[in-house]
């Protein structure tokens, strides 16, 4: 328990730095403020490389699902299968479930065009998020319940 305890905690720390940066202030000069054409084309640029480098840390380089539907549909499944092997306990199996669906929704966030999609794996993120953080395993189904709701909204929303 304790090394499931200290990895999960490694991971934090990591996702941490990742997502907020080291905290080091930008050394740029400024562009010049008479000149505001030239200042959004640079702003653009760095948004849009900061989007890059973003996409480029949560793209998985190799996915075993080809979209995010086939990816739903087998988290949804995996969830309420009763068939948890290879891992010795369910509550293991959901853990592996939350941090593997929470990096899925991240890759399949950045990946994704439709902007109701990404907000519905938003909601993805932050669940599997807070789930793989969660030490009560208790609260497991009260999450899996959250995600079929979400899953179903989406697959209602498919099917309009």
């Amino acid at each position: 328990m304790k090394k499931v305890g200290l990895f999960s905690v490694l991971c934090v720390v990591i996702f941490a730095v990742m997502w907020f940066g080291n905290g080091k202030e930008s050394t740029k000069p400024s562009p010049p403020k008479n000149d505001s054409v030239q200042a959004m084309t640079v702003q653009e640029e760095s948004v849009s490389e900061r989007e890059k480098q973003e996409k480029e840390k949560f793209v998985l380089k190799k996915s075993e699902f080809r979209s995010v539907e086939e990816w739903l549909n087998h988290t949804n499944k995996s969830l309420h299968s009763n068939d948890y092997a290879p891992f010795s306990s369910r509550e293991s199996f959901v853990m592996h479930m939350a941090y593997s669906s929470y990096t899925y929704a991240r890759h399949f966030y950045y990946l994704e065009d439709e902007i109701w999609m990404k907000m519905k794996l938003s909601e993805l993120i932050k669940l599997f998020g807070e789930m793989r953080n969660e030490s009560d395993s208790s609260k497991y189904d009260e999450y899996i319940k959250q995600f079929d709701a979400i899953y179903n909204e989406i697959q209602k929303e498919q099917r309009l």
